[in-house]
């Protein structure tokens, strides 16, 4: 389901692209044509800063994951804002020691709650929340 105001339908279509783009596709050199120079991340699963940390933390997560994927089930957008709910699958193929999993081809399943903020065409914010419950179980395996 998306939902948009009419002055947000561009900003929903940037941060689809985004998306499909940078995090289905697993092209991570697009950061530099869908975020502002300015962008900060917000997020408590990604180090803190800007593009160049997304870009190392999305690196890490696809080595981790390489077929991690991810279904958009609802898009509600106004003005600026574009918040997004996406359910992620992956097999996890290399420890991933910030979640405190240990590989071995585990599947993961897990929902993910984004908001963008846009400006000039480019995303200049983002913020998250996720559900762990599917990776703290993982990681209470691995112990």
């Amino acid at each position: 389901m998306i939902v948009t105001s009419i002055e947000s339908e561009s900003n929903v279509k940037l941060v689809l692209s985004a998306i499909e783009t940078i995090f289905n596709e697993h092209n991570i050199s697009a950061v530099d044509e869908f975020f502002s120079e300015n962008f900060v991340q917000h997020s408590p699963y990604v180090p803190p800063g800007g593009k160049q940390e997304l870009k190392e933390w999305w690196q890490r997560t696809v080595e981790a994951m390489p077929d991690i994927h991810g279904t958009v089930e609802h898009v509600v957008a106004a003005r600026d804002s574009v918040a997004v709910f996406r359910t992620l699958k992956g097999t996890i193929k290399k420890d991933m020691p910030d979640l405190g999993i240990t590989a071995s081809n585990q599947e993961l399943e897990f929902q993910v709650a984004h908001l963008f903020q846009v400006a000039d065409g480019k995303i200049v914010g983002h913020w998250e929340i996720m559900d762990s419950g599917p990776a703290t179980k993982l990681s209470i395996q691995s112990m």
